[in-house]
């Protein structure tokens, strides 16, 4: 009898710590308005956290739509407080506002509540022939979002300055998202530069994979600003990278000939295929993507001096392995090599007078060659 009671309690108890978390939610909604202030919603959100890992809570849209609610109030305290030429922390707000969205995302799919007959089966709607459902929350959390669409974007320039790059992708994410599902038709100018801003945050967050496919959709929709080009294509180096250090450089190989087939026309891409072709195999195999990228794009640096590097290193490998043939026998046999490279790594330094490698190998040929004044010329 003594341990019927004592369980008898205990349930009693837990019921208890169920029924107090439940009021925190209850409590907490009261307390939710538009004249509440920063303090206020940073307490009541505080309030709250038990209630979103307590196991009787956690599973029921209240407490998340209450801690969504409270959220996207806090924002809006936030934006009232700046209004009023108070400091706000814009760290602070751009966690509130996202906070609020993961929040409601959490609780939409509990806020659907399936109907049911006495026998406890679903009611099926005889015009959609699905199971009717009731919502307490989904309305309000749909339009919620959508009041604070362009909030996202304000939030998503502000991480990006601040240079909190997770939190800038994640918000341009559902900026992009937000704008699509209001405006279907978008204008392709409007979507690229925000495409660009979400493949930028991503590279920058180290998210390859997404910086890749924002860049690339940036572009295909016309957008050719702030280096979009060169952002997509180091994405990609570096995806292939990843790949190559996991010992898979047939997969990283896959990733160009992927890239290749939706970009054919992309120099780029053929420029990074030769790369990989010559780690796996030699310079020599590698050739033809180079000059397939330096057909593509003239203005490549990269594809331009890779060929030039080609018939350069023939030049070098032919004097390395004829140690006995010295002066005019070694330079009919050689100055030829290096004039073919000329033309290819002086359009390279051309294009990128940064290029310490073309620089350095144009000194050499121009000194082979007897070109005194382009020699002396490089050399200062």
């Amino acid at each position: 009898m003594k341990k019927s009671i004592l369980l008898l309690a205990g349930v009693m108890m837990l019921a208890g710590s169920a029924s107090a978390q439940m009021n925190v939610v209850k409590e907490a909604m009261k307390a939710i308005s538009p004249s509440a202030t920063v303090e206020q919603m940073t307490s009541v959100l505080q309030q709250l956290q038990p209630t979103l890992t307590n196991a009787e809570t956690m599973n029921t849209a209240d407490a998340w739509f209450a801690a969504g609610k409270a959220s996207f109030q806090l924002y809006d305290a936030y934006s009232v407080a700046q209004i009023k030429g108070q400091t706000a922390n814009p760290g602070e707000m751009a966690q509130a506002l996202l906070n609020g969205y993961n929040y409601f995302k959490k609780a939409l799919p509990l806020d659907t509540v399936i109907q049911t007959d006495k026998n406890g089966n679903p009611k099926i709607d005889k015009k959609t022939g699905q199971a009717k459902f009731k919502v307490k929350y989904s309305n309000e959390i749909l339009s919620t979002l959508k009041g604070h669409a362009s909030d996202f974007g304000n939030v998503a320039n502000t991480c990006l300055a601040e240079q909190k790059w997770a939190e800038a992708q994640s918000a341009f994410n559902l900026y992009a998202d937000m704008l699509q599902a209001q405006n279907p038709d978008i204008h392709d100018s409007i979507m690229s530069e925000i495409r660009f801003f979400q493949g930028y945050s991503a590279y920058n967050n180290k998210d390859y994979n997404a910086a890749f496919t924002y860049m690339t959709d940036a572009k295909l929709k016309g957008y050719t600003q702030n280096q979009v080009a060169e952002f997509q294509y180091s994405a990609l180096g570096n995806i292939a990278q990843s790949y190559i250090d996991a010992n898979k450089a047939a997969d990283a190989l896959s990733i160009i000939d992927n890239a290749i087939a939706k970009e054919p026309n992309n120099g780029n891409f053929y420029n990074l295929k030769g790369i990989l072709v010559e780690r796996s195999s030699n310079l020599e195999a590698a050739l033809p993507y180079f000059q397939q990228a330096a057909q593509i794009d003239p203005t490549s640096s990269q594809a331009q001096f890779n060929i030039g590097r080609y018939y350069y290193n023939q030049a070098f490998e032919f004097e390395k392995n004829n140690p006995n043939l010295l002066g005019k026998e070694l330079n009919d046999k050689v100055n030829p090599l290096y004039k073919n490279s000329l033309p290819y790594l002086e359009k390279a330094y051309q294009l990128d007078n940064t290029n310490t490698d073309a620089k350095n190998a144009l000194r050499n040929i121009y000194y082979r060659l007897g070109d005194t004044a382009k020699y002396e010329e490089l050399s200062k």
